[in-house]
């Protein structure tokens, strides 16, 4: 009889559950196709995924069995998506600005699959990326006076393509260097996405070690405000790095078979060199604090599974060699442009450097949803405007769930 209860119970909370994520898609993708220019493709999106939440109805299983697949492939996936939209040159770029300040010469040329380009990003469009093309012009040398009026450190220069050691932790510019521009561009926007869903997964299992959370957790974080706003250039390199940071850093001490044990020796001096050369003090220290927080929290909680011995040591030191060795001789190479870069007021001499705020404002974002905010005329976006978050919100409800857990943890619908 109370099997019976928990079966009812169960099935009724996966109807419910089942429709609102249905009533979620419908909300989510109307504001989508009503408000956002050139979002008719929402139209598809949301239909696959209205399509596929209400078949859960009768099809759960099958639908769990393939979205195993997908997980337990998910590399693979990965790498084929990764190709198709590099071949198919997809990208989120605003260059597409340039068609509206300058006009088409073809106006049945189309450049804008989803969305449009935003003359806000000009960080992206009129500085970054014409930094990183005009690197394939300069053979990906590190000096380059095509920017400039004299020659200019290029890795500074918003970490650009450039032939050197530094590359082992700049995946996402790879494509620049060896296809050029036009794939190179492509190269960056799909790399960065990519690889951070995966990196996301695997820090997210590390902590939940629940599947289908961490793929939900994943999507969540990289495809987050915040992050899709700073995508270009640096403070999502931070973030993925950081990330990426925790992961290898677990396997690396956690690591049995041989393979992930090289592996993981390997990934480490690629993500200790690509967060230092990120270049955002500002983030990388509370980042990088929280993330060694982290790390150091879930190998206490996992000590019994905890494969070291002495010949792992080596492993430690062949990381912090390589490691001073890339850093040291780009510190060597840039130390002018690093010394300039210093004495600037942006970053060297940031007019705001935090603590300046009294806490009611952690309290404030959910109001921005109901105020209707215009572009300025005279006024920069940017500074003026605010993310909508729950961040409080959530950190309150986290204590009801952790009452609930220890409420309830030897009951099957708590658990499930």
């Amino acid at each position: 009889m109370e099997n019976s209860l928990f079966s009812k119970k169960e099935q009724l909370i996966k109807q419910v559950e089942i429709g609102v994520t249905d009533l979620l898609i419908l909300v989510v993708s109307f504001l989508i196709y009503q408000f956002y220019q050139n979002g008719s493709g929402i139209l598809w999106v949301s239909g696959i995924l209205l399509l596929v939440n209400t078949l859960r109805f009768w099809f759960e299983k099958q639908i769990k069995e393939g979205l195993d697949w997908i997980i337990r492939y998910r590399y693979l996936v990965a790498l084929i998506c990764f190709s198709i939209l590099v071949m198919l040159r997809i990208h989120g770029s605003s260059i597409g600005i340039y068609d509206v300040l300058f006009g088409k010469t073809d106006a049945a040329i189309v450049n804008e699959i989803f969305g449009n380009g935003r003359i806000i990003r000009g960080d992206e469009f009129n500085v970054q990326v014409p930094y990183f093309f005009s690197q394939w012009y300069n053979q990906g040398a590190l000096l380059s006076d095509y920017m400039s009026l004299s020659p200019q450190n290029m890795i500074i220069g918003y970490n650009a393509p450039v032939w050197d050691l530094t590359l082992i932790g700049k995946p996402f510019i790879w494509g620049y260097l060896l296809f050029g521009n036009e794939i190179g561009l492509s190269w960056y926007w799909c790399s960065k996405i990519i690889l951070f869903l995966l990196v996301g997964y695997e820090m997210m299992f590390i902590l939940t070690k629940r599947k289908y959370l961490s793929l939900f957790s994943s999507i969540c974080i990289v495809f987050s405000p915040l992050l899709q706003w700073w995508l270009a250039p640096h403070m999502y390199q931070v973030f993925f790095w950081a990330s990426s940071l925790f992961v290898v850093g677990y396997y690396f001490f956690m690591a049995k078979k041989k393979w992930l044990k090289i592996l993981s020796t390997i990934l480490s001096v690629c993500c200790l060199v690509g967060f230092v050369i990120a270049l955002f003090p500002s983030l990388q220290i509370p980042l990088g604090l929280l993330m060694l927080a982290l790390l150091v929290a879930t190998l206490i909680r996992d000590k019994k599974e905890l494969c070291w011995n002495k010949r792992d040591n080596v492993r430690i030191l062949l990381v912090v060699i390589a490691t001073g060795i890339i850093l040291g001789i780009f510190l060597i190479e840039s130390r002018e442009a690093i010394q300039l870069l210093n004495n600037t007021v942006y970053p060297g001499h940031r007019v705001s450097i935090g603590g300046d705020q009294g806490l009611e404002v952690l309290f404030t974002d959910p109001s921005v949803a109901l105020t209707p905010f215009l572009t300025p005329g005279r006024q920069n976006a940017c500074e003026i405007s605010d993310f909508n978050q729950l961040g409080i919100f959530f950190l309150f409800v986290y204590f009801y769930f952790l009452w609930l857990k220890k409420k309830g943890k030897n009951s099957r619908l708590v658990q499930h």
